[in-house]
């Protein structure tokens, strides 16, 4: 099962997000936790079915195995978090750029992902997109690119949030 919503990226721009919502005991992931990108991570899941995301950054509740990691962090059963603590939790080799996804960089100019490989995304030229141009790591991409608003959702907040004046230039607006 998949659930849909949004997120900031680390540039401040607003992304729609599709997240596992069941993970596995041990599986691989990454996460945003209390404001700290967290890239070595696995799930562990208690005897009582409560799940933690068990890494070495960020000291939360106790799980029972914390996988060899000094910290765990807990979820709810679900996999949500109790508040915006967790953000973005994923399997570790999932990417937020998905193959034909159509990326914008700050002169306007558009590359397409042609295809993606753990955290290194592979694009086309600008305005090109059936030449290959290389690879970028996910970080570089955030730097450099914002996602090009294509689906009717992600347009229809983007716009509510423009309206209201949070989002100015795709960037959001300290309140």
């Amino acid at each position: 099962m998949k659930t849909t919503n949004f997120y900031l990226n680390p540039c401040n721009h607003l992304i729609k997000k599709t997240t596992m919502t069941k993970f596995n005991h041990n599986d691989k992931v990454t996460a945003i936790i209390d404001g700290t990108e967290i890239l070595d991570a696995r799930i562990s899941i208690d005897k009582d079915g409560t799940p933690f995301i068990c890494q070495n950054e960020k000291d939360g509740a106790d799980a029972e195995n914390k996988l060899g990691y000094m910290y765990s962090w807990e979820l709810k059963k679900n996999f949500m978090t109790f508040g915006w603590e967790v953000s973005n939790l994923r399997l570790a080799d999932e990417t937020k750029y998905q193959k034909g996804m159509v990326l914008v960089n700050e002169d306007g100019d558009e590359s397409m992902v042609l295809e993606t490989l753990g955290c290194l995304v592979f694009l086309s030229g600008i305005d090109a997109f059936e030449e290959s141009a290389g690879a970028l790591h996910e970080k570089e991409l955030d730097k450099r690119y914002t996602i090009k608003d294509t689906d009717p959702e992600v347009s229809s907040a983007l716009k509510l949030l423009k309206d209201k004046g949070i989002i100015v230039d795709g960037k959001v607006i300290e309140q």
